[in-house]
């Protein structure tokens, strides 16, 4: 087992914190004599993180993420609603099943998960070991039982040598398969963002004005509650209940499911909170909101601009001081601003980097 302890140097910004890792490993696996994947090796450089990563462990990971027999009949895989060319997102309101089921909330993008303390748009779990092997059980996702993933596992040639290098011998077991799941979906780690670079450097020639501008009309309007890593809390945002794909998730208040999993975490019964998500590489996360209602940041900044809507639960922080929600009043020369500083936060190195990518030679 080959491990690299990693030091974290954390830039707080209200929003969000900067981040570089090192790792090394190489090594191939065959089947019959024939390469199976492309290069497995993990790979980091500019060590500063606090925490290590195995790369035999994540090299694992890797290929059970994008490997279709973690579904109950080899249909899709976690990379098929989780894909790397949108910040491992995807690009319809409601993600498809093992069986074309609709998922019952939008599928979330899976930068920056190491260091999270929630999981899911409902807070249903606080652990990515547990997070990560949920929608391998989900009966809607991937159908899988427990017995019949470790069955598969086991029967499969080419994971005798990915498990024997990453815990020691080939047995294959829940808790090592979600282990290597978790080990490299939290390896996903954003560092080089337009807006990274400006806070690493402070050359104030790295954003234009409309960025800068957008910054200052962001740090006015919108950090009270996209602060640190940005799942931590929850939120009413004043959204009007969708229920046009009748999803109990959507409800209107008189279906129990409405926000299941908050009502376990936080005693929040039927008041619509959701996760606030992260904004890493949100100009690839479309569709936005828990239900995906909106196709495009524009939308999303119109909403907050002039459509809160006033329910009994809504946020404080979008409350005006006598209690109604409070427009923005933007003009939109400072919507597009807004625009522009929130696309400084994609780091298109995430969505064609090899060390996420499919290692499977197809």
């Amino acid at each position: 087992m080959k491990t690299t302890t990693i030091t974290l140097s954390v830039i707080s910004f209200g929003l969000f914190a900067l981040f570089s890792i090192v790792a090394c490993n190489d090594y191939s696996v065959t089947t019959n004599g024939e390469a199976k994947f492309k290069n497995l090796s993990f790979d980091y450089n500019n060590a500063e993180l606090e925490t290590s990563f195995d790369s035999d462990i994540v090299a694992l990971g890797r290929v059970l993420f994008y490997d279709e027999i973690l579904s109950k009949n080899g249909n899709v895989s976690c990379a098929s609603c989780h894909k790397q060319n949108l910040a491992f997102s995807d690009d319809v309101a409601l993600s498809e099943g093992f069986q074309k089921g609709k998922t019952l909330r939008n599928t979330p993008g899976l930068i920056n998960l190491q260091f999270g303390e929630t999981f899911f748009w409902d807070a249903r779990s606080h652990n990515l070991r547990d997070a990560v092997i949920m929608p391998v059980f989900d009966h809607n996702e991937m159908g899988m039982t427990e017995e019949e993933l470790v069955a598969r596992i086991d029967n499969v040639e080419y994971y005798d040598d990915l498990i024997t290098n990453a815990f020691g011998d080939k047995n294959a077991n829940k808790a090592r398969i979600s282990a290597a799941l978790a080990e490299f979906v939290g390896s996903i780690i954003s560092v080089d963002s337009e807006l990274d670079a400006f806070l690493k450097t402070s050359d104030s020639n790295i954003l234009s004005q409309d960025e800068s501008d957008g910054l200052m009309l962001f740090e006015q309007h919108c950090n009270t509650c996209h602060t640190a890593l940005g799942d931590i809390e929850f939120t009413n945002n004043g959204q009007i209940p969708d229920n046009h794909n009748n999803n109990p998730y959507m409800g209107t208040g008189n279906s129990s499911l409405v926000n299941i999993g908050l009502e376990i975490a936080i005693g929040d019964f039927n008041n619509r909170r959701v996760r606030i998500p992260s904004l890493r590489n949100i100009g690839s996360t479309a569709p936005y909101m828990h239900d995906g209602r909106f196709e495009t940041l524009e939308e999303v900044i119109e909403h907050y601009d002039e459509n809160v809507q006033n329910t009994s639960s809504l946020d404080f922080r979008l409350k005006g001081d006598d209690g109604r929600p409070q427009d923005l009043n933007l003009k939109e020369e400072e919507k597009a601003q807004l625009k522009a500083f929130l696309l400084t936060l994609s780091d298109d190195s995430i969505e064609t980097d090899e060390r996420w990518s499919d290692p499977f030679i197809r």
